[in-house]
């Protein structure tokens, strides 16, 4: 059957009657992108406005002046085991103790007695633990959701999270796998960090040196996150309750700067038992300026030793600045050249070995 003009044309007269016609009197916003855009965007230059400095870190000062940790940021140490991680976390949290900053301790691998024990060990305030260290043994998700409120409450200043392999793993999260890291990072770590804490991620590297890198075992998208400080813990002495000796910090990753650059050692720490159960601590931070006038006071110290087989901190400080005295002395006492022991009340040295520059 065949259509004819005139049907053609009824037809398509009728289509267009039916068509409702394309109003012309609508009126649009002047701004319809910012209209849309609404609270999209942050307010730079109220910020400008307000003044910004770069960011440096802020908290945990083992030494004066001297704070290793990014404040609303994600920081990291890793290191192989036997190092002591824990140790220098439990340090970090001692100096922000001292700091009257409150601590958020969570630990998926020790337990209460042994981390109260580091805490002694080191030296730290008793009352101080039990005023502002709030511990977490063994998080589950839904304790972890809720150190995030109490964190929202009361705002620590630090948040350790002591053992991201055991963290990942208690969740059934692989280490490996970049979507499992993320999606922990996301909703286990950078709460905290948005409400202002320093975060600290403690973490293993691989076993085998080869083709280690600069950051932890399995994926690398947990060096991507961490937006603070990264450090790498290098055993240089071996140390223990009765045994001096030394851990080197070396800046893995900073984001910011207000570190150092990468691979730079950031400080050795130096570890002195003290014949009491105690073990002093010292970070030395100027390491990658050494001056020859440090090694020239390190030789007089153990020619002094070397004529007269013992001496006080007194009778060495009668050697140059009391302050660099006994920064040498520490560090001697690190490199295993020389000993202390307790005599009555008095700190007495003694040469082991003689002199010689460390490398």
């Amino acid at each position: 059957m065949t259509t004819t003009d005139s049907e053609v044309k009824a037809i398509t007269e009728g289509i267009g009657e039916s068509v409702p016609k394309l109003a012309t009197n609508i009126e649009f916003p002047k701004n319809a992108s910012e209209a849309s855009a609404d609270g999209l965007f942050v307010d730079l230059g109220k910020i400008i406005s307000q003044g910004f400095q770069p960011e440096r870190p802020s908290v945990a000062s083992i030494t004066a002046e001297k704070p290793l940790l990014y404040a609303g940021r994600l920081n990291e140490i890793h290191a192989e085991p036997g190092v002591g991680k824990t140790n220098l976390a439990i340090l970090l949290c001692i100096a922000t103790l001292n700091e009257v900053g409150h601590v958020l301790f969570l630990d998926p691998e020790d337990t209460p007695l042994g981390i109260l024990q580091r805490l002694k060990y080191f030296g730290g305030d008793m009352s101080a633990v039990v005023e502002r260290f709030h511990y977490v043994h063994n998080p589950m998700p839904e304790q972890l959701d809720q150190a995030i409120d109490w964190a929202r409450k009361h705002r620590p200043r630090l948040v350790v999270f002591d053992g991201l392999a055991e963290a990942l793993a208690s969740e059934r999260r692989d280490e490996n796998n970049v979507t499992d890291v993320l999606t922990f990072f996301r909703q286990r770590l950078r709460p905290f960090a948005e409400l202002g804490a320093a975060v600290l991620i403690t973490d293993h590297v691989t076993k085998t040196t080869e083709g280690r890198g600069r950051y932890a075992r399995g994926s690398g998208a947990k060096l991507g996150r961490y937006d603070g400080v990264s450090y790498s813990a290098e055993l240089v002495k071996p140390y223990s309750p009765d045994q001096a000796g030394t851990v080197r910090l070396r800046i893995a990753k900073d984001r910011n700067g207000g570190v150092g650059g990468c691979r730079k050692i950031a400080g050795i720490l130096s570890f002195v038992p003290d014949g009491t159960g105690i073990t002093r601590y010292d970070l030395t931070c100027d390491v990658n300026a050494k001056s020859n006038t440090h090694a020239a006071l390190k030789a007089k110290i153990c020619s002094r030793l070397a004529e007269f087989p013992s001496a006080t901190k007194n009778d060495l400080r009668k050697l140059g600045n009391h302050e660099c005295v006994d920064r040498a002395v520490k560090d001697l006492i690190a490199e295993g050249q020389l000993s202390v022991s307790k005599q009555g009340q008095r700190n007495v040295f003694t040469l082991l070995e003689p002199y010689r520059e460390a490398a």
